[in-house]
């Protein structure tokens, strides 16, 4: 992959330039899209399938990347009938780049008492670090995560014009998957 070096106000930065071969993002989601997509003609294709890009800060999105983190948490509760297929991983500050994707196997809506039961078999994260996170809260999320990819590098939330390449999230926002993935490359 070729790196273009450009001046910033604050020094030089590398930033990736893609190749229209390199369509990584794409080819690791088709498959989830073929088998998630198929829509009665008659419904007009009103219903599509449905992404996100969240925002997951280190050491979070690297375990689940590695696979040491097969389960997310969230407070906020999911509408089932928006639930999205793949998840894009925003890196916040300091990477602030899209480092990674996850495929969804499902979401749960669960008690915080099972959360942290669940949380600390299963993840890195501590029954005392999760009870911080629910404090004050009667249910959460559980999304469980059935396959990761990790970029080849990450995509940076600035293009080489400075305009930014998507909207960084504050949380989770939803997205089509396969537009989001080809405004990327």
């Amino acid at each position: 992959m070729a790196v273009e070096e450009h001046a910033k106000s604050d020094g030089v930065a590398a930033v990736p330039i893609r190749d229209k071969e390199d369509t990584f993002l794409l080819d690791c989601i088709e498959s989830k899209l073929d088998s998630s997509s198929a829509v009665d003609l008659d419904q007009r294709s009103t219903i599509r399938p449905k992404g996100m890009v969240m925002a997951i800060r280190r050491p979070h999105s690297q375990d689940i990347l590695d696979g040491r983190k097969p389960i997310e948490f969230r407070k906020s509760n999911f509408k089932q009938a928006s639930q999205p297929i793949v998840c894009f991983i925003y890196e916040p500050s300091p990477t602030q780049a899209i480092v990674g994707l996850f495929t969804i196997e499902k979401l749960e809506e669960r008690p915080v008492s099972e959360l942290l039961d669940l949380g600390s078999m299963k993840t890195p994260s501590s029954k005392e670090s999760l009870g911080e996170y629910y404090a004050e809260k009667d249910s959460g999320t559980a999304i469980f995560i059935s396959e990761t990819r990790r970029l080849q590098a990450p995509i940076t939330l600035h293009r080489n014009n400075g305009d930014w390449a998507f909207t960084p999230p504050q949380n989770y926002y939803y997205v089509d998957p396969a537009e989001f993935a080809e405004s990327l490359v």
